[in-house]
């Protein structure tokens, strides 16, 4: 079959192999086709359904609760000062915007603070 692409290009296009997704019902019969290892019945796809979820909603809570304790840390302390000889030097080789107008060694501070936060 060709294909113009645009006007002088023309494009030959072979297809090789098609074919068709058609949803079934999850049965014993069938649960082996999913392509999982170790999924061979609908009670093992439904145990991994479940044991994903679970880690991912885990996962997602720890780093949620981590975000938090940082934060509070955070508010609940003193705001560290760092020394101006490492602020103007950072503001020496920081990549700023050529078209950046905001207070440079402000931009640097809050970058190394949150850096090492």
């Amino acid at each position: 079959m060709d294909f113009q692409a645009e006007p002088g290009l023309t494009l030959e296009i072979r297809i090789l192999d098609c074919f068709k997704i058609t949803p079934e019902a999850v049965t014993d019969e069938n649960a082996h086709k999913i392509g999982i290892e170790n999924l061979k019945t609908v009670e093992d796809v439904k145990k991994y359904i479940f044991d994903s979820l679970m880690e991912q909603m885990v996962g997602e809570a720890l780093f949620n609760y981590g975000l938090k304790v940082i934060d509070s840390i955070r508010d609940n302390n003193v705001a560290i000062e760092l020394p101006q000889d490492l602020v103007a030097n950072d503001v020496k080789d920081f990549n700023f915007a050529p078209d950046f107008e905001g207070n440079k060694e402000e931009t640097v501070e809050s970058s190394v603070v949150n850096y090492f936060w």
